[in-house]
């Protein structure tokens, strides 16, 4: 063989090496993108057809999430006599008691308080209670948790899957249909309809909650095990203390729109004649000992100022509750980290209204 024609062969069979990785590439390209759609399809309908958070039209199966938001707005139309106290929050106000409420204003009061509640929320469920719900109040009391003006996290979703709250939610609409899309697509979206598959082959779980026709919230299998002496208050708080640590460690300013939430809470309030009461809300002292290196002590003292500063202008009464030491609380009176039970939260409660303080 010449060297002419091995210098051509040497040349050419590189070429086809290159063309053969070349085309396998291409195809194990389009395999995966072929698996990716089919994964990205089974995925967005198993979450529209199940429709775990009820916010897609499909009503297959019970929603798995607990819409505290809808739920409450139901029990206010259906409220008699309307109420004349609201009480705003997160579910850390939502021990708060409207029956103690009347029993030292001599009004009618409901728990409007949320799960997850951020400032918007309050303000959205206060616009609800009167303006649909026919409520009249003269006293507003407010818990307010230091995170409610997270610049981090997004408005909760039970705001936009309700037509009736939506209307005073962020932007005044629910989700436009690229938004409901893209929640197809979500992991937590994608975890819950897992979830609700789950329930609707091994059955449902015992209702662990409630809440009363005042809003007033009841853990029905935690007031039972703590009524029996079972309760495992310390698991609870070693539970809950990671997921407090890491809200902080994003969480470097109060967010504008927050702020400007409860400035309009106010302004509506004065233009109701209703008085204001602002507490901010408890933690165990072990979270507190916790979040105290990860950011909280910088937000608290945000907060409040801010608080200060909606008394100087607008009259409201203002408590700092985050410690228990500042009502007299006890630290075994929790469910966890973050929820007091009903004894430190009837302990707030007069703290707030007995004496000279009260509304009659």
């Amino acid at each position: 063989m010449s060297t002419e024609s091995l210098s051509t062969t040497a040349l050419v069979r590189p070429a086809v090496a290159n063309r053969t990785v070349a085309g396998d590439g291409q195809a194990f390209v389009r395999r995966f993108l072929a698996a990716l759609a089919v994964l990205l399809a089974v995925v967005g309908a198993a979450n529209y057809f199940v429709n775990p958070t009820g916010l897609h039209a499909p009503k297959l199966l019970p929603t798995v999430n607990w819409n505290a938001r809808q739920t409450k707005a139901d029990l206010l139309k259906a409220a008699a006599p309307k109420p004349q106290v609201l009480i705003l929050g997160s579910s850390r106000a939502m021990k708060i008691r409207p029956a103690l409420v009347r029993e030292l204003t001599g009004l009618p009061a409901f728990n409007v308080a949320v799960d997850a509640g951020l400032m918007e929320d309050d303000y959205v469920m206060l616009r609800y209670a009167c303006e649909r719900a026919g409520a009249q109040p003269k006293l507003l009391i407010i818990g307010v948790d230091v995170e409610a003006f997270d610049n981090h996290r997004p408005s909760n979703i039970g705001l936009a899957v309700s037509d009736e709250l939506a209307e005073f939610a962020p932007g005044g609409k629910r989700l436009s249909w690229w938004e409901k899309l893209k929640r197809l697509y979500t992991w937590e979206e994608t975890k819950l309809t897992w979830r609700s598959l789950r329930h609707a082959i091994v059955g449902y779980p015992t209702t662990w909650n409630k809440f009363e026709a005042d809003g007033y919230l009841r853990y029905l299998l935690y007031e039972r095990d703590r009524a029996n002496g079972t309760y495992p208050l310390q698991r609870r708080i070693d539970a809950i203390m990671p997921a407090y640590a890491s809200r902080y460690q994003a969480y470097n300013e109060l967010q504008p729109e927050r702020v400007q939430d409860l400035t309009d809470i106010m302004q509506y309030a004065q233009q109701r004649h209703a008085r204001v009461i602002l507490f901010i809300t408890t933690l165990h002292p072990r979270v507190l000992a916790t979040v105290a290196s990860h950011g909280y002590e910088q937000r608290y003292q945000d907060v409040k100022r801010l608080l200060e500063k909606m008394h100087a202008q607008y009259g409201a009464t203002v408590y700092d509750f985050s410690q228990i030491e500042s009502y007299g609380g006890q630290p075994d009176w929790f469910y966890d980290g973050a929820h007091i039970d009903e004894r430190n939260a009837d302990l707030m409660t007069r703290k707030m209204l007995e004496g000279a303080d009260a509304v009659r």
